[in-house]
């Protein structure tokens, strides 16, 4: 009988991971935002759209649910947004199934920081 992943590891819990199409998910790109971050508008690496045409999104994202918008807004991990978008439009163009991008709740933020 398989054992609990929580046992196998020595593990505190275990929660669920969610997982977005990219276009679902909102980029902060407004200066004024709280939750800003200037690295949004970095250019694509070509060396990174194509690993995650070949692999998908490994790591998974921060996101927080913006009660006022009802916006999924992206805390951490940017660039794998930004780069599954255009890894999207290539596989669609060629065919392809698009990807999702995995991600994890931060329950921690309840409002933006002043």
């Amino acid at each position: 009988m398989a054992k609990n992943s929580i046992d196998v590891y020595g593990a505190s819990g275990k929660s669920n991971v969610l997982m977005f199409a990219p276009e679902d998910l909102h980029l902060i790109t407004e200066h004024d935002h709280p939750l800003y971050d200037e690295r949004v508008h970095l250019p694509l690496d070509e060396a990174m759209v194509l690993n995650i045409m070949a692999l998908g999104v490994l790591q998974s994202i921060l996101v927080w649910k913006d009660p006022e918008s009802g916006k999924t807004l992206v805390i951490a991990g940017r660039q794998r947004v930004k780069h599954t978008l255009e890894a999207d439009k290539r596989l669609a163009a060629e065919g392809k199934p698009t990807l999702l991008v995995p991600a994890v709740d931060a329950p921690h933020i309840r409002s933006p920081p002043a």
